[in-house]
């Protein structure tokens, strides 16, 4: 990057703070190339243009999804590398084609015509290589699908990544909440299946120096997922907009600030209801308690997916003009939106398109059910008796560190068998060893986040007993399909005080480990017809809330339209 280069500053992303990820000094091959070698009527665009700033963000989320990053926060890509450039190219019919050029290789300069085509070669620029072959661009290597091992990781040692906001979004409005008067949703909490504890080890000695230092954690709630929040004692279910500025947890001016959440609750499209702002701790993820049946009065409509089902016509016939027949609707209603949505996915931040002769899309993150997985997460997943042994632990998490994600098959009809959502990544387990004992291996580098955290929350708790715990892979490369996928991996010393907090505190006292997934139920569990793909998020809830179509989840998510 040139010294004298000027840092584009895009604006903030509505709410949300956004935090700049900088390219590594002379991180770039780009060309300067001559103002007669471009085409006629190819412009090139300022940094104040508002797509040279959609570039950034759109750059920075993917970056985001790719790295080890919080995938609650705003990133964009602070600069393009050096001497790569954006340009417009006006068409007959007065639209406007933006292009990104800088490719250094050819005779005349190559363009690339959108962030997804560009970000496999920002991710090479990334990783420091000057070895052209390992780039999975259109442009160093046409008939390369997917970028080589390791690629991903070595990136992260080339970009820096602000720890401060670089601009500071306005406060969060309040929402004022609608109070609801109709009988309750009473959801059923999880109930963990009873097993036999293990044995502790040895005596006791301090934790081993090796432990990799827990990386950035990603947040408990994510934007566009389904929950559970309390108003008032009830429970009642809505989707997640966006972070709200925190605020004090109670009347008292000097109580400490507690994370919020701004909520849509879920209804029918024909029922307004205002959005809420819901402290954090008066959530609960959605797979921590059980959907209740439908009321009787509406059993004709159990086992209709939500869009199937003429709601403006039941409320004409059943409710008329009352309000709290209405609100009472709606809270049936939400059951069937939120089993819908439990029995549906759908794909965001698509990573460039099929390889030539295959039919796969690669995408950074989907909506699986009621929950927002990304890249570099970590999930629950069941593996068949034949990839598990009968001496494993099975009080202890399994799960997968997802280096893709992607779906296969779609326009091939002939192959049942390899079509649908697919997640590939390395299968790990979790044990319970003595400090005496060596580690098993070294972890890698990309591990992800609440996989280290809750290896460092359990060496903590139990290092004065002369426990420490160990990921061990199990399988490396695996390639497992939408219904292996149980839900997202949770850290049992966040989500354990939510769930249960006065046992989780009498726990701690006693040094006593509980993991949380066994008070979580597996996606899909709810009653209701399978749904499958839907286009986007907004289509998957458009009959749960009304103007569905104005939903968005901040840049880092991009979506089919």
């Amino acid at each position: 990057m040139a010294s004298g280069s000027k840092t584009a500053k895009p604006a903030t992303a509505g709410t949300h703070p956004c935090y700049p990820i900088a390219l590594a000094k002379n991180c770039s091959d780009g060309r300067a190339w001559g103002e007669h070698e471009f085409a006629e009527g190819h412009e090139r665009v300022g940094e104040d243009d508002p797509k040279y700033r959609e570039w950034l963000f759109k750059l920075g989320a993917m970056l985001r999804d790719q790295l080890l990053l919080e995938p609650g926060r705003v990133y964009y890509l602070q600069r393009f590398p050096e001497h790569y450039h954006l340009r417009k190219k006006m068409s007959n019919n007065k639209r406007s084609d933006y292009y990104l050029y800088g490719y250094p290789r050819g005779t005349k300069p190559k363009p690339f015509r959108s962030p997804n085509e560009f970000f496999a070669h920002l991710l090479w620029l990334a990783g420091g290589s000057n070895d052209q072959s390992l780039c999975s661009c259109r442009f160093c290597n046409p008939d390369q699908v997917q970028a080589p091992p390791g690629q991903v990781s070595a990136a992260s040692a080339q970009l820096q990544v602000a720890p401060g906001q670089s601009s500071a979004a306005p406060a969060q409005p309040q929402v004022a909440p609608t109070p609801v008067a109709p009988t309750p949703v009473a959801p059923t909490p999880v109930t963990p299946t009873p097993v036999p504890p293990a044995a502790t080890g040895g005596p006791s000695q301090a934790l081993s120096s090796g432990v990799r230092a827990q990386p950035v954690e990603s947040q408990l709630f994510r934007e566009g997922e389904v929950v559970w929040y309390k108003l008032g004692n009830a429970w009642r279910i809505g989707i997640v907009v966006a972070a709200a500025a925190p605020g004090p947890s109670a009347p008292d001016p000097a109580a400490p600030t507690e994370a919020r959440w701004r909520i849509k609750p879920l209804a029918h499209s024909y029922l307004k209801l205002q959005d809420l702002l819901v402290f954090e701790k008066d959530m609960r993820p959605f797979l921590a308690f059980s959907v209740p049946t439908v009321s009787p009065h509406l059993a004709y409509i159990r086992g209709k997916p939500m869009f199937e089902i003429p709601w403006q016509a039941i409320q004409q016939q059943i409710t008329g003009g009352d309000k709290q027949k209405q609100e009472s609707l709606g809270l049936e209603a939400s059951k069937v939106a939120v089993t819908t949505v439990d029995h549906s996915y759908s794909t965001f931040n698509r990573i460039g398109g099929p390889a030539p002769g295959q039919d796969r899309e690669r995408f950074g993150g989907v909506f699986l059910g009621c929950e927002k997985i990304t890249v570099n997460d970590a999930v629950r997943v069941r593996l068949p008796p034949e990839e598990m042994s009968e001496d494993w632990d099975k009080s202890m998490p399994v799960v997968m560190a997802l280096k893709e994600i992607f779906v296969a098959g779609e326009n091939n009809n002939n192959n049942n068998n390899k079509k649908g959502l697919f997640f590939y990544g390395d299968v790990w387990r979790l044990v319970q060893s003595s400090v005496q004992q060596p580690p098993p291996q070294a972890l890698p580098p990309t591990l992800p986040a609440s996989m280290m955290a809750e290896k460092a929350f359990r060496d903590r708790l139990k290092a004065p007993e002369g426990v420490r715990f160990d990921w061990i892979c199990v399988l490396r490369d695996a390639t497992k399909g939408e219904a292996a996928v149980r839900g997202r991996f949770y850290e049992t010393s966040r989500l354990m005080r939510l769930v249960k907090p006065d046992e989780f505190q009498k726990n701690l006292a006693r040094r006593v480990i509980e993991d949380v997934q066994a008070y979580l139920n597996n996606r899909r569990d709810s009653n209701g017809p399978y749904i499958g793909r839907m286009k986007n998020r907004a289509e998957t809830v458009g009959a749960a809330v009304p103007e569905a179509a104005s939903l968005s989840f901040g840049p880092t998510v991009v979506e089919d339209n």
